[in-house]
């Protein structure tokens, strides 16, 4: 993982960008950051030094209290700075809107509340060229493609939870088929699939490719 990244954090409360100055300094102490507390700033630093920024962390609530607008200006961000990748961290009622935010083109989403090891999880996972959907997201998303309710079989379901990108790695790593003609396949490097497979045999707690195929023989995934 790059060591010299330039993180734009985006935060009004002090308490937790004080949190945020001492997350950097332990985690990331050889990489350069900038912290705006206020719209009109986050977009005057956009204006002046965006092309510099390599990774965003931003509170909507910072944001404008318009949601169509707050979603059109991160896609809009996401098409000016592609080599800039934005997580919002943010408080737990803003978890509705995730879908359009990840549509927007957002690589990740937390809540306020998330431990400090999950942030850091968060920013390799993103980092490394994937992205990161946290259990809640997960557990979000199934809950409104089923209505509301999950039944006892779903909530027991892993891979209900797998993204469309996760569930293709996971369908030709379960054909067979090695890490270089999948990163071949997909268009993404090597490395990339191979945290792909990590991250899956965690997310179904497996311990190999062979679990993996009776868990999703179990599940009916194949």
């Amino acid at each position: 993982m790059p060591t010299s990244e330039y993180f734009l954090i985006a935060e009004d409360h002090g308490l937790t960008n004080m949190g945020y100055t001492l997350f950097m300094d332990l985690h990331f102490r050889d990489s350069s950051y900038k912290i705006v507390k206020t719209m009109r700033d986050l977009k005057e630093i956009l204006e002046q030094q965006g092309t510099r920024f390599t990774f965003a962390i931003w509170d909507l609530e910072l944001m404008d209290e318009d949601l169509a607008q707050n979603i059109e200006f991160v896609a809009e961000t996401v098409k000016r700075f592609p080599g800039m990748y934005i997580l919002i961290v943010t408080t737990k009622n803003k978890l509705k809107y995730v879908n359009q935010l990840y549509a927007a083109g957002i690589r990740g989403f937390l809540v306020k509340e998330s431990m400090e090891t999950e942030i850091l999880n968060a920013i390799q996972t993103i980092l490394s060229g994937l992205i990161y959907e946290p259990k809640l997201v997960r557990q979000h998303r199934a809950l409104n493609a089923s209505d509301g309710k999950l039944t006892p079989a779903q909530e027991d379901n892993p891979f209900l939870s797998l993204s469309k990108r996760e569930q293709q790695v996971l369908r030709q790593l379960l054909g067979g088929q090695r890490l270089k003609d999948i990163s071949f396949d997909i268009g993404v490097k090597q490395s990339t699939i191979a945290t792909y497979k990590h991250r899956l045999l965690e997310k179904v707690n497996a311990r190999n490719i062979i679990e993996l195929h009776e868990m999703a023989r179990h599940h009916n995934f194949i």
